[in-house]
């Protein structure tokens, strides 16, 4: 193959690589990629003839995932930034227990502080000590040493479970032990969603409020003649229709907060809908009572 060749295969396939980026970066079902690559092609752009399938698509994803995590470690650990490990505990499809460790810190040691996925890692107990192990495990494997975790680790971040941040033999505990430096702290997001929480104990009006909205989550999800109309009704007055929704009963308040929120901007053909389906009630009502009355 001369260079000419060579050029011509590099540029096909950084093509198809940056479509893949495109993909991950506007979080796009793995199932576009051929789809983008299709339209390309009806564009007269040339991607060769290769690497087109969604299967394709998960492993460019993969690599140029890693390679960016390795360079952000890379600067993280040359500029010795003062990091921040995060850790939530979770449970994975087949149901083992799974830790997903973040790093928040500032890249170059001058640009806000980005938080990124560090790894997932497998759990076989829910011990603070087995935990504590499978974190320090996880830096040590991607570069970090334990001297230099003595002097740029500042802070360990997770829910208030006591097996996370119980003040004898939490998580947070037994590396404050190893590291007397670091700073332990509460979530802000799990803080946030345990005030909800009580709050909704102690306010009885809130029941009704929740009852509406999974009555229309209920309407609209398990009815596809219920969305078909209320998407017409959405076109019919200009209105971008957003997916209705539970309330409370899901993890996080901001998913409570779009669900108001997408409810709120589809009022209007939300009023529609009821109208017009309210109008075929009664219609259908004195049809029957005219047939009955015949």
């Amino acid at each position: 193959m001369n260079a000419s060749s060579q050029e011509s295969v590099f540029e096909s396939t950084a093509k198809v690589f940056m479509t893949a980026y495109y993909v991950a970066k506007n979080n796009k079902p793995f199932t576009d990629f051929e789809s983008l690559i299709d339209l390309q092609h009806a564009n007269s752009a040339d991607l060769g003839r290769v690497l087109h399938s969604k299967t394709v698509c998960v492993d460019i994803i993969e690599h140029v995932s890693s390679q960016m995590k390795k360079e952000l470690l890379k600067k993280i650990i040359e500029t010795k930034s003062k990091i921040t490990v995060l850790a939530d505990e979770s449970t994975s499809v087949g149901h083992k227990s799974t830790l997903i460790v973040f790093l928040k810190a500032s890249v170059d040691g001058d640009m806000e502080p980005i938080a990124f996925p560090l790894d997932l890692v497998e759990l076989d107990s829910m011990s603070a000590a087995h935990i504590k192990e499978q974190i320090m495990g996880c830096l040590l494997k991607n570069g970090f040493t334990v001297e230099l975790l003595r002097e740029i680790l500042i802070g360990f971040c997770s829910d208030g479970a006591s097996v996370m941040l119980g003040v004898k033999s939490g998580v947070g505990k037994l590396l404050q032990d190893d590291f007397p430096g670091i700073i332990l702290w509460h979530c802000l997001n799990h803080r946030l969603e345990l005030a909800v929480d009580q709050a909704l104990d102690v306010t009885g009006g809130t029941k009704d409020f929740q009852a509406f909205m999974d009555s229309l989550y209920s309407l609209y999800s398990q009815s596809p003649k219920n969305m078909r109309q209320l998407s017409e009704c959405a076109h019919n007055l200009d209105i971008a229709l957003r997916r209705i929704g539970k309330v409370f009963s899901v993890g996080w308040v901001a998913s409570s907060w779009r669900a108001v929120s997408a409810v709120w901007q589809s009022y209007p053909a939300l009023a529609q809908h009821f109208r017009e389906a309210s109008e075929d009630d009664t219609r259908d009502s004195r049809e029957r009572a005219k047939f009955k009355g015949t």
